[in-house]
């Protein structure tokens, strides 16, 4: 009878036993499935996610509502820069700057022009004087004039330091060096000779984009240094600034322009690069150079002629048309009288 009851029990305990065992064995797959179940959801929702879905889009259909963020920064002149000046009810603004102001230089569909008719048609009496010189530069090829470099003496700071000076000496020089006739430069260094800047309201500064093509160093990040795109900005303003306090300076940035790749097709501007960045961060560091000196930027790139409406508004993929031309001077005149009566 032990013997049995000893069998039974043993018989019992490897019962027990077993079922502990599959018991386990049970819960393991359990989890082992589970496990399974998980990395195959995630394989699953990582392979729809890299292939992705067809988008139907119509991407040929352009949204005129697509926002950007303009740039601007339009300052009223401080009062106190004007304080004992007497207002001759005469408004003189003198542009400098390169191909767009230049463009068309004599005609009537020129920006100067465009901007004289805008402000006369409103019952201004305005001046508007045009001393731009084509193809020249913000940033200076040498650190000091030289003649065997004539074009650096019509770059933004020379001009600047020779209307703070009335010593346009490097600017005859220069021309005498040119080796060509150019008489958009000759009437540029005549208008400036015979300009009374005492009586000067406002300067406005409209540069394209032939610092990035020409591979211009962009910021020297201490220094000004005027081999430096915004180095040679900074200098220019601050030395009109010094010299003639009682001026409005309104810097007027690029316009979009397309960028052009190895086949001569046209590309979008941003995909076009120098060693320096794309034409929208010359773009974006000349905005923070007047933002620093405490004067007004007026955002073409993304606020006029811009990577939605180009085609519309240039002739190539830089140049403005005359249609172009009018929408600059159209908002530069809205920005000049922002303040006005304020």
């Amino acid at each position: 009878m032990e013997e049995n009851r000893e069998f039974e029990n043993n018989e019992l305990e490897n019962n027990d036993l077993e079922k502990k065992f599959n018991t386990r064995v049970i819960v393991h797959i359990i989890l082992i499935a589970l496990v399974v179940a998980f990395f195959a959801y995630i394989g699953i929702r990582l392979y729809r996610w890299n292939k992705g879905k067809v988008d139907d889009t119509d991407v040929s259909v352009i949204n005129h509502e697509f926002d950007v963020e303009v740039m601007d920064y339009i300052l009223p002149m401080d009062p106190k820069l004007l304080e004992g000046r007497e207002d001759d009810g005469v408004t003189r603004i003198v542009f400098l700057g390169n191909n767009p102001l230049d463009k068309a230089r004599w005609d009537d569909s020129s920006i100067c022009r465009l901007v004289q008719k805008e402000l006369t048609d409103s019952g201004e009496h305005a001046e508007v004087y045009n001393c731009s010189v084509g193809e020249s530069l913000v940033a200076s090829i040498n650190e000091t004039y030289a003649n065997n470099v004539p074009i650096d003496a019509f770059g933004f700071y020379w001009v600047s330091a020779a209307i703070a000076t009335s010593d346009y000496s490097n600017m005859d020089d220069a021309y005498s060096h040119m080796g060509y006739e150019n008489t958009g430069m000759v009437e540029t260094i005549d208008t400036l000779k015979n300009l009374d800047f005492e009586t000067v309201d406002v300067i406005a500064i409209m540069y394209d984009g032939n610092d990035f093509r020409c591979d211009r160093p962009l910021d020297d990040g201490e220094d000004i240094n005027i081999q430096y795109y915004t180095g040679a900005m900074e200098a220019g303003l601050q030395t009109i600034q010094a010299a003639y306090p009682h001026i409005r300076i309104m810097v007027l940035s690029p316009t979009y322009e397309y960028g052009v790749d190895e086949t001569g097709q046209y590309i979008n501007a941003d995909l076009k690069k120098n060693y320096f960045g794309s034409l929208s961060t010359y773009v974006q560091k000349e905005s923070d150079t007047c933002y620093e000196n405490s004067v007004s930027y007026i955002d073409n790139y993304y606020g006029t002629v811009n990577e939605i409406n180009a085609k519309e508004y240039l002739e190539d993929n830089q140049q403005l048309n005359e249609e172009g031309r009018k929408l600059v001077a159209k908002r530069f005149v809205e920005c000049l009288n922002k303040y006005k009566n304020k």
